[in-house]
């Protein structure tokens, strides 16, 4: 198999990949170590349950899909809006840190 006959084959696959990577345009290269800012500190997080309403809970996920975002960061933006004690640190996904 030559190389155009590779390409057409996987030209299908283009549609499923980020922005920027499809059609042979290279994702630029990750920064060496010493240049990535340090991730900010873990802050303390604890766990609360809420029973809300399906059409809610539908609601806050079809808007946090949308926009790409965890619904706690949906929810968290929209407590900081309301005035509560919302830090930029809070913002950070934990699920994307490295594990100690």
């Amino acid at each position: 198999m030559n190389d155009d006959e590779l390409r057409r084959r996987l030209d299908p696959l283009s549609a499923t990949l980020p922005v920027g990577q499809a059609r042979g345009v290279a994702a630029p290269a990750p920064a060496p170590a010493a240049m990535r800012a340090a991730p900010p500190a873990k802050p303390p997080r604890r766990g609360i349950e809420f029973l809300l309403p399906d059409a809610v809970v539908t609601e806050i996920k079809t808007r946090a899909a949308r926009r790409g975002v965890t619904a706690t960061i949906l929810l968290l933006e929209l407590l900081r809006e309301a005035g509560y004690p919302v830090v930029e640190a809070d913002f950070t996904d934990l699920r994307k840190q490295p594990r100690r």
